[in-house]
């Protein structure tokens, strides 16, 4: 199991604080409490630059799904994914996070929008 680190809020960056806040608002929803992992920090090699940015994880076992807000706060959803194992990062070998897992991302125009795709499509 992997250990947990807590972390002083005052020093999380904007993003984390919104991604949390969207999370704390939607606990009660029951595919929060039981599936919402972790915030993410991706760094995403593209063609010419790496793109990096926070995501939204969500776990259910060995599977995970990644959500992100876009700079006109409209949401990308992606698909499942097979993770390597309990403990492994969504990005750890083999990952199929790719530059094509985000382009293929279903958009959303609300955050619970977004937990539903996720949830409908979770098997």
């Amino acid at each position: 199991m992997r250990e947990e680190t807590p972390i002083e809020t005052e020093t999380l960056p904007e993003q984390v604080k919104r991604y949390m806040t969207f999370i704390q608002t939607h606990e009660k929803y029951e595919f929060v409490s039981e599936f919402f992992y972790q915030v993410t920090w991706l760094d995403l090699p593209m063609q010419n630059q790496t793109l990096s940015f926070f995501v939204l994880e969500f776990r259910d076992g060995f599977k995970s799904a990644l959500t992100w807000e876009d700079d006109d706060c409209k949401w990308g959803v992606g698909g499942w994914v097979q993770v390597a194992h309990e403990d492994a990062d969504i990005t750890c070998s083999p990952s199929v996070i790719t530059e094509d897992y985000f382009r293929s991302g279903r958009p959303a125009n609300t955050f619970m929008e977004a937990l539903q795709i996720l949830n409908a499509t979770k098997n």
